[in-house]
């Protein structure tokens, strides 16, 4: 359910662009990588902003899925997607959230993010390296949670990675 994939690279870029296959991602050097996450989400919508719909009319949302978080699962993306989609077609009670997120049984992370476009705002507000997360606690209005099964693990540290690898 995803047509456009954008990546946005910071301070490894020359390596990761070497060691990943790529296919059609359109990919983005983050050229101050040391600002945090926030720099990277605010290019990486703007990209997505630029992108043409080919059916007509601007993309109307992005997902926003996380370099540290390998083992996110398609039934995750496909279940953000199917949310996002009931609420533009009025699905659920009162007025859509534009933000969904999921609700992992066995942990407590809220990434991958489906962000309407009628929230992109947000990114502007994102600073630092904590992402859309306190903005998204302070405005709990603008959330649906999806509830997910298992887990969605981050990989910020080599002990990470290996405690992962033994899974």
């Amino acid at each position: 359910g995803i047509r456009d994939v954008v990546v946005v690279l910071g301070a490894d870029a020359a390596a990761i662009e070497d060691a990943v296959a790529w296919r059609r991602e359109r990919r983005i050097v983050n050229p101050s990588p040391e600002e945090g996450l926030g720099s990277s989400l605010r290019l990486g919508v703007s990209a997505v902003a630029a992108l043409d719909d080919p059916l007509g009319g601007p993309l109307d949302a992005v997902l926003v899925a996380l370099g540290d978080q390998p083992r996110v699962r398609s039934g995750v993306i496909s279940s953000l997607l199917d949310a996002g989609f009931e609420a533009e077609r009025g699905g659920g009670f009162g007025k859509p959230q534009p933000v969904i997120v999921p609700r992992y049984a066995n942990d407590a992370t809220r990434n991958p993010v489906l962000v309407r476009r009628a929230a992109w705002a947000l990114f502007d507000e994102v600073s630092g390296d904590r992402g859309l997360g306190p903005l998204l606690e302070a405005r709990p209005e603008l959330v649906r949670e999806v509830r997910v099964v298992g887990e969605n693990p981050d990989v910020d540290t080599p002990d990470d990675l290996a405690r992962l690898e033994r899974r």
